[in-house]
């Protein structure tokens, strides 16, 4: 997995997704936010939302563009194990645009997060959708922790993020 993916800088943004999740079981707005990190290195940029105690969320961190799917499985550390050594992808659909994205699932202190690695065309093709995002996860030839969520009034918050993610 490439550095920018790794357990450290995820953390900073896990707060953010637990503020959302833990607001209500229903829908959330998309919010943006960014989040500083130590001198000479760039910000965080975050757009996310949640949804029945999931949340799933678009991180830029310079030029590396990641999505993370906060999710509220109770998957103990032998389970864990076993299902990152499946293989396991993010499957994303907006209206006609389908993406399928390898990453892992990795604990953190709100739950269990999955995060995969994305090109930055991802931002640029979100932008522009409407309706529903689906997502997914699959692994061993299932899918799990299906959820769809509403891409109205994404629109702001994925710009700001697209404007601020060094090309």
């Amino acid at each position: 997995m490439p550095p920018s993916l790794a357990i450290r800088p995820l953390l900073s943004g896990a707060a953010l997704f637990a503020g959302l999740l833990a607001a209500s079981g229903a829908s959330a707005e998309w919010t943006y936010s960014e989040v500083a990190r130590g001198a000479g290195e760039p910000a965080t940029h975050i757009a996310v939302t949640s949804r029945e105690y999931h949340g799933v969320g678009l991180r830029c961190d310079g030029s590396a563009v990641s999505v993370q799917y906060l999710t509220n499985d109770p998957m103990d550390g032998e389970q864990l194990e076993r299902f990152n050594a499946s293989g396991p992808s993010l499957n994303l659909k907006a209206g006609a645009q389908a993406r399928r994205l390898t990453g892992e699932m990795q604990r953190v202190p709100q739950g269990l997060v999955f995060v995969a690695a994305a090109e930055p065309e991802l931002l640029e093709t979100l932008s522009g959708a409407s309706g529903e995002l689906e997502v997914s996860i699959d692994f061993s030839g299932r899918q799990t922790h299906q959820r769809t969520f509403a891409m109205e009034g994404s629109g702001p918050a994925l710009k700001t993020l697209r404007e601020n993610c060094a090309p």
